[in-house]
């Protein structure tokens, strides 16, 4: 086959997966949460410049020089979601969620800043997939892109009370995570970096409006 070189449109899902403090994922009930409701997300690449080093002589006159390489840190983040959806707000931020019987139908802000041994921010996987146009329709062999940050912390964002539908968002940052590896999805063609990766596939997750369990194996 063929190499492909093919555009990427639309967010059509977007999954996280809780993980723990080394960043292996979590097992358990309500570990995962997949919408098919983002809007958009800013993917900002944080890079350290690389040191800038002259050495100048007596004459004033440049004798060496040295410019290192620049080096890509960390991502930063900003989702806009087009609804509330309660569960993923508590996964992505630590707020505790208001449940009728299992189902969460709202959230509570966690008081961080003076609970400092209690409530955190949590680790998460974070996921994203477009679809991949080729020229006029979606390509045959390979009809997402698939974006992985394998470990990722948020906080709430803007948002505004008014006569038009509101706009959630939220802002986040990742990490480097060895741990998150080929995932527990059997959805990714190898090992993933730790500072993530993205690749064309032909397959997304399916989305629900709640917290969906993965069984870890």
């Amino acid at each position: 086959m063929a190499a492909k070189c093919l555009a990427a449109i639309r967010f059509c899902r977007l999954r996280a997966t809780r993980l723990e403090d080394d960043g292996t994922p979590m097992a358990g009930p309500n570990n995962v949460y997949v919408t098919d409701k983002p809007v958009s997300m800013s993917v900002s690449p944080v890079i350290e410049a690389g040191e800038d080093r002259t050495r100048v002589g007596g004459c004033d006159c440049i004798v060496a020089s040295y410019r290192g390489k620049d080096k890509l840190k960390w991502f930063e983040f900003e989702l806009e979601l087009a609804v509330w959806e309660p569960g993923l707000i508590e996964m992505l931020t630590g707020a505790t969620a208001i449940l009728q019987t299992t189902d969460p139908i709202g959230f509570q802000w966690s008081d961080q800043a003076f609970d400092c041994s209690g409530s955190v921010q949590p680790n998460v996987v974070l996921e994203g997939w477009q679809v991949l146009q080729n020229q006029g329709s979606p390509d045959a062999t390979f009809p997402f892109m698939h974006w992985v940050w394998p470990s990722t912390f948020w906080q709430i964002g803007d948002y505004t009370l008014e006569n038009d539908f509101a706009a959630p968002t939220l802002n986040g940052y990742s990490q480097p995570n060895s741990n998150w590896g080929a995932g527990i999805y059997d959805d990714v063609p190898e090992a993933i970096g730790s500072l993530g990766a993205g690749f064309y596939t032909d397959t997304q997750p399916n989305a629900a409006c709640g917290y969906q369990t993965h069984a870890i194996t």
